[in-house]
């Protein structure tokens, strides 16, 4: 008997699902059940203190279980005696408060010897039969029982897809928490209503739980992904691991799947992509040689059949983070590290690319207003953070902020920088020292505005360089490649411009996407020379700081031709008389002669305005 105690004992170590075999716990007997029914849990197995005390076997129930083992184990057929839950029966030994005996009671040991002595392993004990002790009772394994989980089952559902299991179902779902509540869904048919997968009533429509499904389900001949409204249905399916919701009543901001990082670590890491660096979530995606096809890291699909005709706006991928310290901030960053170390063979290495595909013209008004247009592929929005104005008699934490009337322009956020109340009153604030209100002090912190230095910028190291910073492909613009005409510079701000570029920045008026077309027709301001224009490599036209324009040429080439009147400036002939930078050429309009002026050195010395002297005026006569 030793021998087999033994080798039982290791069995039970081997094969038990509980790492620490709990077959050392406590035992009781099973009194609510006729048939001595063995009550079998993967935390405990049971019997009944008052039916098999210490040493004696109640022989007033001849068909005791125990005293069959007893009398005549070769007779026994285990398959007639069933195994399962019965909570009555467990409350009743105290289950949850029962203390464990220091070992294994001799005499349920000594039974499980006396069967393996008549020919039963380890092996086919866990195969026997076994049923849940209520009235929608399932068959399942004495394995079932020692290794797996609660599941529906043990509510009595069969997962047959019949509709008798939607009872237990339903008590399966209520029984579980809201939020955290998980129940578990063995492989089966899933019951159906007219074609529909069967959703467990709900009374409060913001509980949710997770199902989790342990292998493949059915409904209606189809493979079971979501149960529910609100519920997260975890599965296997498609060769993928699968979390899905389906929201019909309820819908809150709770993801499907939440993953939390907390980061207290001091250590300072330059790298914003190393190999230390805390991360929430890490995917790490292979395309080894010869792999063929795309090779996706991340994918989001959103399905938007919506019509709220705008009103909502559907997200495929959003990110949002708060900035409460000092350290930078990326809203997405994306790095492509490019180890061939070989010059660029044609292939592309983009670092982004959107697509928008779809029918059908724009807005009209879009045409000429681009703040109408419905389909927009990068949208730049800055906004302020407005945090509220002040409350009287409130109390205020530290480092708390509001939006009240003061500083150098009219409104300002101010900070807590000592706790306490708001007086009944709010207070002159301002942008000098401190500001006292009831038990609060407050401080200054900016003004009223979000100035968002840069749109779009671009940089580099000193050894990398742009071919092109916008480009385009063979593409038509309706409106304009640049259309800010809705744009304005701001008036309180000394020197602004629309477009700035610096000196001996090229402007090319004919290229062709082609190297022999580019640069043929430019223009460019350099600082020596003026504003430039350049046709085929050669200056055509300068315009001096000083106001000259000039168009270089010869004798036979190079003129001002001008296709429209021209108007010389009129000035009254004093005010000629007083320019002392005149230069030989100059031309003016004399108002009080009515007529044509030269400045003329016939001589060094005899520098003059002279009179244009007319003949006869113009007729439509012959002279």
């Amino acid at each position: 008997m030793l021998r087999w105690f033994s080798l039982v004992f290791i069995l039970f170590i081997l094969f038990s699902p509980v790492k620490y075999i709990q077959v050392v716990a406590s035992f009781c007997i099973e009194q609510a059940v006729a048939s001595s029914i063995l009550i079998m849990n993967q935390d405990d197995i049971t019997y009944s203190a008052s039916t098999f005390p210490n040493t004696t076997i109640d022989d007033s129930r001849p068909n005791s279980f125990l005293r069959k083992i007893y009398n005549a184990p070769s007779q026994i057929d285990l398959s007639t005696y069933v195994v399962g839950y019965d909570a009555t029966s467990l409350d009743a030994c105290a289950r949850d408060g029962r203390p464990a005996l220091a070992g294994i009671d001799a005499k349920v040991m000594g039974i499980i010897s006396q069967l393996m002595t008549i020919g039963y392993t380890l092996t086919t004990m866990r195969a026997l039969s076994a049923r849940s002790v209520i009235s929608s009772s399932v068959s399942r394994g004495l394995s079932d029982k020692w290794s797996d989980v609660p599941t529906v089952k043990d509510m009595g559902a069969r997962m047959t897809g019949a509709t008798t299991d939607i009872a237990p179902l339903q008590q399966s779902y209520e029984a579980a928490a809201p939020g955290v509540g998980i129940v578990n869904v063995p492989s089966g048919a899933w019951p159906s209503i007219n074609g529909v997968p069967f959703a467990p009533t709900k009374s409060d429509q913001t509980k949710t739980i997770l199902w989790n499904l342990l292998g493949p389900v059915t409904s209606g001949g189809s493979p079971l992904s979501r149960i529910g409204s609100g519920d997260v249905t975890e599965s296997y399916n498609a060769n993928s691991k699968n979390y899905a919701r389906d929201w019909y009543h309820g819908v809150s901001d709770a993801p499907i799947v939440r993953l939390a990082l907390n980061n207290y670590a001091s250590d300072w890491h330059t790298d914003f992509q190393g190999a230390s660096t805390p991360l929430a979530l890490g995917i790490s995606v292979y395309s080894h040689p010869g792999s063929n096809g795309n090779t996706v890291g991340a994918h989001v699909d959103l399905y938007s059949y919506g019509n709220t005709n705008g009103v909502a706006a559907d997200q495929a991928y959003a990110t949002g983070i708060t900035k409460g310290g000092t350290n930078g901030v990326w809203g997405f960053a994306g790095q492509i590290t490019d180890v061939t170390g070989h010059d660029a063979d044609g292939t592309i290495t983009w670092a982004d690319e959107l697509d928008i595909m779809s029918n059908g013209d724009d807005v009209a008004a879009s045409k000429y207003d681009p703040s109408t247009s419905s389909r927009v592929f990068h949208f730049l929005s800055a906004k302020m953070q407005d945090f509220g104005g002040w409350t009287a008699n409130h109390a205020y934490t530290a480092n708390e902020h509001i939006n009240a009337a003061g500083g150098p322009t009219g409104c300002g956020i101010y900070t807590v920088v000592s706790a306490g109340m708001s007086g009944s009153s709010e207070p002159a604030f301002t942008d000098a020292g401190n500001v006292i209100d009831g038990t609060v002090t407050w401080k200054y912190s900016a003004s009223c505005q979000n100035v968002v230095g840069t749109g779009i910028e671009f940089t580099n190291d000193g050894a990398s360089r742009y071919n092109t910073g916008i480009g385009s492909a063979s593409t038509t613009f309706d409106n304009a490649a640049l259309d800010f005409s809705k744009a304005s510079n701001n008036p309180n701000v000394a020197n602004g411009a629309m477009i700035r570029l610096p000196a001996g920045g090229i402007v090319d008026w004919s290229a062709n996407s082609t190297a022999a077309g580019k640069n043929k027709h430019i223009m460019f301001y350099s600082p020596t020379a003026g504003f430039l224009y350049e046709a085929n490599g050669s200056v055509v036209m300068a315009i001096h700081d000083d106001g000259n324009i000039v168009v270089p040429g010869t004798i036979t080439a190079g003129y001002l031709m001008l296709n429209g009147p021209v108007q010389l400036q009129s000035l009254p002939k004093a005010t000629i008389l007083g320019i002392n930078t005149a230069q030989e050429g100059m031309k003016f309009y004399d108002s009080d002669d009515h007529v044509e002026v030269t400045y003329r050195c016939p001589t060094a010395s005899t520098c003059a305005w002279f009179p244009t002297q007319y003949g006869i005026a113009l007729s439509n006569g012959k002279r």
